[in-house]
């Protein structure tokens, strides 16, 4: 039996999951809000502009593979780190 590969994608909602960029995005800034960096600093450290840096964790540039090993790289975590929601003590996401 073939599968419609339509009905397996659920459409991005206000109350459905987060795009990765958002996740991503919450994730860098919460860890650097934990070390105390700025997002400038993170720029410089894996060789990019703030405003490149800015683009791609507000969705409107692409994050390829090699941004992500980078960001991790730089902030001491591990790529899978940087992608999945946080979880409250409900196991509910946080964002």
């Amino acid at each position: 039996m073939e599968t419609n590969v339509t009905s397996l994608v659920q459409p991005l909602r206000e109350d459905g999951p987060l795009p990765l960029h958002r996740i991503l995005a919450r994730n860098v800034g919460r860890i650097l809000g934990e070390h105390g960096l700025s997002r400038a600093s993170l720029a410089r450290a894996i060789g990019m502009s703030g405003p490149g840096l800015t683009m791609k964790l507000n969705g409107k540039r692409p994050v390829d593979l090699t941004d992500l090993e980078l960001l991790a790289a730089a902030l001491g975590v591990k790529p899978t780190d940087l992608l999945l929601p946080q979880m409250d003590s409900n196991h509910q996401p946080s964002d």
